[in-house]
């Protein structure tokens, strides 16, 4: 497949130069060969496990009109269960940790968790993070 993304891109300058006119008619096939999507579903409930380290961005949801976030690597093993469905051709999906006590202990800052507003985490993953680090994992 990226062979074949390569090749097309290759092929595709010329015509992109040429004029405003082909370039119109081209841009939803570059725009589908380049972006990143689901290439199967995500159900809501569904376990996925980490299967390589994972650079991700937690957010931080509060009992007020804010949300925060931090950077965090996790590690092999942590499972993660999707929030939201996710059809094919997504760009990606949110997912809640599935033991969540243990996750708040490891991951997030105590001040954070401790606080009385806190309500819970969630991690927003793009279409490549989830097929790069993550597999569908059995129950917990």
């Amino acid at each position: 497949m990226k062979t074949l993304r390569l090749v097309l891109s290759i092929l595709a300058w010329p015509f992109l130069l040429v004029g405003g006119t082909l370039l119109a008619y081209l841009w939803p096939l570059v725009i589908w060969l380049f972006s990143e999507r689901l290439r199967f579903s995500i159900s809501e409930g569904d376990l996925f496990e980490v299967s390589s380290p994972l650079r991700v961005f937690i957010l931080t949801h509060w009992e007020a009109p804010y949300t925060g976030g931090f950077k965090c690597k996790l590690p092999v093993g942590v499972y993660l269960r999707a929030v939201t469905t996710a059809p094919k051709g997504s760009r990606g999906c949110r997912f809640v940790p599935a033991e969540p006590s243990e996750f708040l202990t490891q991951f997030v800052p105590q001040k954070e968790r401790t606080s009385p507003q806190f309500s819970g985490v969630s991690l927003p993953l793009s279409t490549r993070a989830i097929r790069r680090h993550l597999q569908r994992g059995q129950a917990v």
